[in-house]
């Protein structure tokens, strides 16, 4: 959903190009000056961030028996592990916070006053019917119950469903890392309990969904 867009090099953030030339030169060799193997540099990135995407293209190299980073001196080889930590470390981190804020950007929906929450679920779900709709007419299939307009009082349990196993969590890390997120974590949490109210409506068969 992100874009690989990079993040704009800081003074304390090294060029790629200059890690690149450092690996290409080096490749080929068995050991590094410094007297460690590349795998001890693969388990040294891969339990202090758990990362399989930092090690990957290293491990290729290694298991091909290249030793990209052999031909450094020992203050050469400390250095080069820095600048590739804070390098991939830096796009990661970006990349995260980007994909995060779109997605948050993407349901903030979820988040509005009730009223309007409840305007443009009733939107959405008229969409997904009518799509539904045309899945059963014209390719003879049974829509999923999102968009079967004759299960439409699922739709307030399957509201309650998408809060918990992804709004609260994105809004509860938003509001964790900055106080200014926090009226929307509150804006979801009073909207889930509408619609935890309206499901237990649905069950009850006072109401029958939203549209």
């Amino acid at each position: 959903m992100a874009c690989p867009h990079r993040a704009a090099a800081s003074n304390d953030q090294i060029p790629r190009e200059r890690i690149a030339v450092i690996m290409h030169t080096s490749a080929g060799r068995q050991k590094t000056s410094g007297g460690l193997s590349i795998h001890a540099f693969f388990f040294n990135l891969r339990h202090s961030y758990a990362k399989r995407d930092i090690c990957c293209p290293f491990t290729a190299a290694a298991d091909s028996g290249n030793q990209i980073l052999s031909g450094l001196s020992l203050d050469e080889y400390k250095s080069t592990l820095k600048m590739i930590e804070r390098a991939i470390l830096a796009t990661d981190l970006a990349l995260y916070m980007k994909s995060m804020l779109m997605t948050a950007c993407d349901i903030s929906a979820i988040t509005k006053p009730w009223p309007v929450q409840k305007r443009i679920a009733e939107l959405v779900a008229t969409e997904f019917f009518e799509q539904g709709d045309k899945e059963r007419r014209e390719l003879n299939i049974e829509p999923s119950d999102l968009m079967n307009r004759e299960k439409r009082d699922k739709i307030p349990s399957m509201q309650v469903s998408f809060i918990d196993a992804i709004c609260t969590q994105l809004y509860e890390t938003l509001a964790g890392m900055s106080e200014y997120c926090s009226p929307l974590l509150e804006g979801c949490q009073k909207n889930r309990q509408q619609w935890k109210c309206l499901a237990e409506e649905c069950e009850k068969g006072l109401v029958n969904g939203l549209v």
